[in-house]
């Protein structure tokens, strides 16, 4: 009981919940008993945790198989059931030849937590400050324990990569739950990547296409007054999926009928087979968007964008550019539609082209939108339909692939950026209950609460009424009134958000100054000085409307890297000093983030003066 309780004070820091149900939880079917070596080992019912015949000896023949199939470069292993820490044994020399190597268990059952806690191999553990011991609730379909545990590795242990295994025992007894635990696992690592990886590079996907796309404003349109144009028109949403191929006979007799929308790759998908969209779209920052766009032919076809739209890319664009408001995680924009009165409502956009463009068919009014090819997997092990001559052609891994059910429960491949985008539009479709979303894929995996059905019997029931769709959109877009800026106006702007990135630039430095020039552990943010210089940071417009997405990016991060971090055998010192340097590299990150939008405005003003456009 001594040894319970003292184990308990290490345990509790990550896990004051389980430790208060602990009074609550009856441990007397868990007993403990010896292997044939002596070794400790619980039993319940006749069922062994460990081997009888070696319980060392099994968990380390584990972690030898366990090790050799993970990647090189894995830092952190998450392991669900902890039993009576073997592994933690059987991991402890790839543990010692890192010290960036983490081991996380988790542990879903507090009986066999309680008894963990009464063993010396506990203390060992919970003294290892690259160890970390985790309760979990409510894991049988892989959902979210309270507290949001596997969230909170997931941003703790960013951007490390992680692999998931498993107690012996419970790979045998509770298969399904820990395959939801480790789908729970990388589905949230997945989801952090998506969400921090473009902030750790500065924004410079993002950045360097806004600022040269602000020039594009002027030729541009209000997308926004299109809203609501089409209501109740019938909507079909193209993704890229290997099952369009089936589809693009049938697409071409309905062009009449429905509104086609496509986006990204499935822009060539369809004009490779003679099919023009009536509406395409682009987010994507990347340069792999100006070879798709150079390789289309929808040269007339009116075509939405936002800022995060490679620059490139939109110069192809020789249709109707329409403009929608929004910064796709990012504040600049707000500030440039303040000054230049672009209003209108700003869609989400989702995690990518293929979420975008069925909140825009939404917002057109569009009535009932219907997904095809939205296979969201590896049908047939293709990842794309065909016309898609990009790098998506790219040879397929295994490597790159979750184990799924399609839409009829047969076994296929995804990849986790998929069941994210899946995910996005399940809360789209939860959230507009009296939109009808329909599923024509006819391949890939399931889409929750969007009912599958064949694109024949959709076609049947809602695509009837023929008319002049063409004209139609063409008729609207003619109302459709210029954004109404110009260079001169951009220009002038410019020189505005120039000069506070500049002043922001100097601050930092300061701070930064500061904050080496101070003990290893006495903060500069007790300095009267640099309290100063940080609140007159938060007040330069470019804090607010470029450097504050980061500052609250990395504020959440260096949170969940602290309380992850958070051990008892850490002296006050050694925790001062840790602080200290997550607030320097806090600091250094915004003064990047600075550079390189004070280079590229710098860049922008020298192409407007040369051109003599303002």
């Amino acid at each position: 009981m001594k040894r319970f309780i003292a184990n308990c004070k290490y345990f509790e820091i990550k896990n004051p919940r389980a430790c208060a149900l602990f009074s609550l939880t009856n441990s007397a079917a868990l007993q403990f008993c010896k292997t044939e070596l002596g070794e400790l080992n619980l039993v319940a019912a006749d069922h062994y945790y460990h081997s009888q015949s070696g319980a060392q000896s099994e968990a380390s023949a584990y972690a030898k198989e366990f090790l050799a199939s993970i990647k090189e470069k894995t830092e952190i292993i998450c392991i669900y059931g902890i039993g009576l820490g073997y592994s933690y044994q059987a991991f402890r020399q790839w543990l010692l030849e890192n010290k960036e190597h983490t081991l996380i268990f988790l542990e879903d059952d507090l009986a066999t937590l309680m008894r963990f806690l009464e063993t010396e191999m506990a203390t060992e553990l919970l003294k290892d400050p690259q160890v970390h011991l985790y309760h979990i609730e409510e894991t049988s379909h892989g959902e979210g324990s309270k507290g949001d545990v596997f969230q909170e590795i997931a941003w703790s242990t960013f951007p490390q990569k992680m692999a998931v295994g498993v107690l012996p025992y419970y790979e045998k007894i509770k298969k399904q739950t820990f395959q939801g635990v480790k789908n729970r696992l990388l589905f949230e690592e997945s989801d952090t990547h998506c969400i921090l990886d473009e902030y750790t590079i500065y924004g410079v996907p993002y950045f360097r296409n806004f600022w040269p796309n602000l020039l594009v404003l002027p030729d541009s349109q209000k997308a926004s007054a299109l809203f609501g144009a089409f209501k109740d028109v019938p909507a079909i949403v193209v993704g890229a999926g290997p099952s369009l191929n089936k589809q693009i006979d049938r697409l071409r007799e309905l062009k009449d009928r429905a509104l086609i929308f496509a986006g990204g790759s499935a822009i060539n998908a369809l004009t490779d087979n003679g099919i023009t969209p009536h509406f395409a779209a682009s987010i994507d920052p990347n340069p792999m968007q100006y070879l798709r766009l150079r390789q289309n032919m929808a040269f007339e076809t009116p075509f939405f964008f936002r800022h995060r739209a490679f620059n490139e890319a939109l110069g192809l664009v020789s249709g109707p550019k329409l403009y929608l408001p929004g910064g796709d995680g990012y504040n600049i924009s707000d500030w440039f539609e303040k000054r230049f009165k672009i209003k209108g409502k700003t869609l989400g956009g989702g995690h990518s082209i293929a979420n975008f463009i069925i909140e825009i068919a939404y917002a057109l009014g569009c009535r009932p939108i219907i997904l095809v090819g939205y296979d969201l997997a590896y049908t047939n092990r293709q990842s794309y339909a065909q016309g898609v001559e990009d790098e998506k052609k790219r040879i397929f891994s295994d490597e790159d692939a979750v184990d799924f059910s399609d839409f009829e429960g047969n076994p296929i491949l995804t990849a986790w950026k998929w069941i994210l985008e899946g995910r996005w539009i399940s809360e789209f479709a939860s959230k507009h209950p009296k939109l009808r979303l329909l599923n024509a894929t006819e391949g890939g995996i399931p889409i929750e609460g969007v009912k599958n059905v064949s694109f024949s019997d959709v076609a049947a029931r809602y695509l009837t009424n023929s008319s002049d769709l063409d004209g139609w959109v063409h008729t609207e877009i003619q109302k459709v009134p210029k954004v109404g800026c110009t260079p001169s106006d951009i220009f002038k702007q410019l020189g505005k958000m120039f000069a506070s990135v500049e002043r922001c630039l100097e601050l930092l430095e300061a701070l930064i100054a500061e904050c080496t020039k101070h003990s290893a552990t006495l903060s500069p943010l007790d300095d009267p000085q640099a309290i100063l210089m940080l609140e007159k940071l938060h007040q330069e417009i470019a804090f607010k409307y470029i450097l504050d997405v980061f500052d609250r990016m990395r504020t959440k991060l260096d949170y969940y890297k602290k309380q992850f971090r958070a051990h008892l055998t850490f002296s006050e010192k050694k925790q001062q000093q840790y602080e200290k340097k997550l607030l320097l590299d806090h600091l250094i990150l915004l003064r990047e983030v600075a550079k390189v939008n004070y280079i590229l405005i710098q860049r922008m003003g020298s192409k407007i003066a040369e051109k003599g456009k303002a």
